[in-house]
């Protein structure tokens, strides 16, 4: 289970904000399957707090389409009995304060600003609607999920090619004159800041199994690196030395481990994938 409710009865939503435009990403929690990707466009709203309450109205329709597509995979048995208290919802937030460069005159400043206030707006929202504090994904680390290195518009493109190589129709959003419109990308920041919280939230899971983490924690001190380390640790306790050579020991142990834990979803995921295809490929058809 993920916070009292199974995977399987949970959503994911991911939503990247920027002052005229937020880009969705509505997705089943435990496979990531794509229910509904879109953009709202806010441009036209006078001020912050009336873009907010229009992009509120888009994400109770949001929560309602969600529960909808839920209740339809239980009626289809694709998930096997409702929830007791109702459809768990995971929110992220990509962070695009941070992918930006330092203001250089005060309408870049300006610019920031506003959308740091409609991202916090958005995110109390997020709180009162979803019944869930969203996660702030600093964009950077989705990108490094997916191993796409950097900020700014070259890695953005980046994570596009790979959201639509990961969902064949993923949308995408032209101008007239066939050149790709920026907003799209909000679509794709969206879906990766979602596909790195989804991540993040089962690594905490797995971290919840005292078995598996004593497991995974005697795997990794029986590296020879780790055990040199260890073996240093003890000479120089309880010295203060010691006290801070532990404590980097620890951190090291616990990098190590999440690292771990990563690849054994990675691993569980491709099997996910690989048994849902197999499944596909042995439906008889009519």
């Amino acid at each position: 289970q993920t916070r009292d409710v199974p995977q399987k009865k949970a959503l994911l939503l991911g939503l990247s904000i920027r002052r005229h435009s937020v880009g969705y990403a509505l997705m089943r929690f435990v496979d990531t399957a794509p229910f509904q990707f879109g953009l709202v466009d806010v441009g036209k709203a006078d001020d912050v707090q009336q873009k907010a309450l229009e992009i509120s109205a888009v994400l109770r329709d949001l929560k309602s389409k969600g529960c909808q597509k839920m209740a339809t995979e239980l009626l289809d048995g694709v998930i096997p009995e409702p929830p007791p208290k109702g459809w768990r919802w995971f929110v992220s937030v990509d962070d695009s304060t941070l992918d930006r460069a330092p203001p250089r005159s005060s309408k870049d400043s300006g610019s920031q600003r506003a959308i740091a206030m409609l991202q916090g707006l958005v995110i109390a929202d997020c709180k009162r609607i979803f019944k869930n504090a969203p996660m702030l994904i600093h964009p950077r680390r989705s990108r490094l999920h997916f191993g796409v290195r950097g900020v700014g518009p070259s890695s953005r493109m980046e994570v596009l090619t790979l959201a639509r190589k990961s969902i064949p129709e993923f949308p995408v959003v032209n101008h007239k004159s066939g050149a790709l419109d920026e907003n799209t990308l909000l679509m794709s920041d969206a879906w990766a800041s979602a596909r790195y919280a989804q991540r993040v939230e089962l690594v905490q899971e797995k971290k919840k199994d005292p078995i598996l983490m004593e497991k995974i924690r005697r795997k990794v001190l029986g590296s020879k690196q780790l055990q040199r380390m260890s073996d240093v640790v003890e000479q120089l306790h309880p010295r203060n030395v010691g006290r801070d050579m532990a404590a980097v020991l620890e951190s090291r142990v616990q990098r190590l481990i999440d690292t771990e834990l990563h690849n054994q979803l990675a691993f569980e995921r491709r099997e996910l994938r690989r048994k849902r295809e197999d499944a596909a490929a042995e439906k008889p058809e009519f």
